[in-house]
């Protein structure tokens, strides 16, 4: 039969009670029933631990975990079917076994998505949320390329934004490395900007202006709908940009007969006008 002996400490630092424990049997027997206590306590975890995985097992087994339904929002542009057709999750399997980890990592992977999240909803459906990248402007006369305001490179949305005009970038040569990725080009960044610019002036006078050309370094280039060319070239856009529109206001119906003009001079601008 054990003992227990209690020992008292007292003095200034007024330590609690400590206890010993010695035992009345032999020591090998002693040693023996604390091995066996040990594992025991190792075998009650195992034993949690295979309960939960068969437990796991018999619920991605149960027919009441059966995927059936796969919900989608926060799409706007991107139509539900090409979420789906992304996502690559088959129903009629276990809610369990559906693979949700994988098809994440896939819609992650498209830079159309921002962000995405997917969540299991008992009993039979899983939820898919995203939040779209938003073109800022076209990548190519062909217009098969889109660039979003922080410069993610993705193929162009099918669906048309309403109510925001989408300049077309020309003269960028990019690498197969860029696509899906946030561009380093200088080029990019530049008509990025200078878009942005644009849509902030909103000038009836530059509305003409469809797209942007960084074909020639140092030479930024804006091009109108009908081939006119507005020579920006680089710095003090704000400027240049108001000196034009009073310079187009100022030669008002002559303008239909511009060519080009060239506003990288510092004090005049020179107009070529069609012959």
């Amino acid at each position: 039969m054990s003992k227990i002996l209690y020992t008292k400490y007292t003095g200034r630092s007024a330590r609690k009670l400590r206890t010993s424990v010695s035992s009345t049997l032999p020591q090998p027997l002693f040693h023996a029933a604390r091995f066996l206590l040990r594992a025991l306590v190792v075998l009650l975890i195992l034993g949690s631990g295979v309960g939960a995985y068969y437990a796991y097992k018999t619920l991605s087994a149960a027919d009441s975990f059966i995927l059936k339904k796969v919900t989608i929002s926060g799409n706007k542009y991107v139509s539900k079917n090409e979420v789906l057709a992304l996502a690559k999750i088959e129903t009629g399997k276990s809610l369990f076994q559906s693979g949700l980890e994988e098809a994440k990592e896939r819609l992650s992977n498209n830079p159309q998505f921002e962000r995405v999240t997917l969540n299991k909803v008992l009993p039979e459906t899983v939820e898919i949320s995203v939040k779209e990248r938003l073109p800022e402007a076209f990548i190519g006369a062909d217009r098969k390329l889109q660039i979003s305001a922080s410069g993610f490179i993705f193929p162009s949305l099918k669906s048309q934004l309403v109510g925001k005009k989408l300049y077309v970038i020309t003269g960028v040569k990019l690498v197969s490395a860029e696509f899906g990725r946030k561009t380093g080009s200088k080029e990019l960044q530049a008509a990025l900007e200078m878009a942005a610019l644009l849509g902030k002036l909103k000038s009836p006078l530059l509305s003409e202006v469809t797209a942007i050309d960084v074909s020639e370094a140092e030479e930024l280039k804006l091009v109108t709908e009908d081939g006119k060319v507005y020579r920006i070239g680089v710095g003090n856009w704000d400027e240049k940009l108001d000196k034009l529109t009073l310079l187009l206001k100022t030669l008002n119906e002559r303008c239909n007969k511009i060519a080009y003009v060239d506003m990288r001079f510092r004090d005049e601008a020179a107009v070529m006008f069609k012959k």
